[in-house]
């Protein structure tokens, strides 16, 4: 009896040790963490990819990807940033409207909140159509059609919605062959002038 009480022991140990992990063993390595959002961004070799990169670097308040969609003065090119604000803020703007300015608009939007706010939403209400800027001009410079948009700002407590229509000019550069918004005109829609894109820079310029 002791014998195969000391048997019966020592098969209880074997089927305890081998129904547990080994803890010497090497576990599999985690996949590592993304960190940056670069990913969402590809290179404007064609105009309707500066609308998507547009639209995601808004939602994700991502700042240098935002300026990376209008032309900069890096290369001299020869068409300059111009937004034409909505015609009734024009005392507003009396200065040119710059791209740093711009860049100062967007970066005090995207700090107004938390951490985790404002979330930004972005949404055309018509399809986008490209068009020559002059005629033969399909390979260097396109128009848009007059886009409806709706831009949602919510503070986590108030979420206030932005309309309007925007008019867009584009042009690729020689320098990277990269499309780039260069003129950005804004329009109220039945003079709901408050409710443009235009008035949400002025809170923030």
């Amino acid at each position: 009896m002791k014998i195969l009480r000391i048997v019966l022991n020592l098969s209880g140990a074997i089927v305890l040790l081998l129904g547990c992990t080994n803890p010497f063993s090497v576990r599999n390595a985690e996949p590592p963490e993304i960190t940056s959002d670069s990913e969402f961004y590809s290179d404007a070799t064609h105009p309707d990819t500066v609308f998507s990169n547009f639209k995601k670097s808004i939602e994700n308040r991502n700042v240098p990807a935002y300026m990376n969609v209008f032309v900069s003065n890096v290369f001299s090119e020869p068409h300059s940033f111009h937004y034409e604000p909505e015609q009734y803020f024009q005392n507003d703007f009396i200065q040119k409207w710059t791209r740093e300015d711009e860049q100062n608009y967007f970066s005090r939007l995207k700090n107004a909140g938390s951490s985790d706010y404002p979330r930004l939403k972005l949404l055309f209400m018509n399809n986008l159509e490209l068009r020559p800027l002059v005629s033969g001009s399909d390979n260097d410079s396109l128009q848009t059609n007059s886009l409806q948009y709706q831009l949602k700002v919510d503070f986590g407590d108030s979420l206030i919605t932005y309309g309007g229509v925007a008019d867009f000019k584009l042009f690729k550069s020689q320098n990277n062959q990269l499309w780039y918004i260069y003129y950005w005109r804004d329009n109220a829609i039945n003079k709901e002038y408050l409710a443009t894109w235009t008035y949400l820079k002025t809170r923030y310029k």
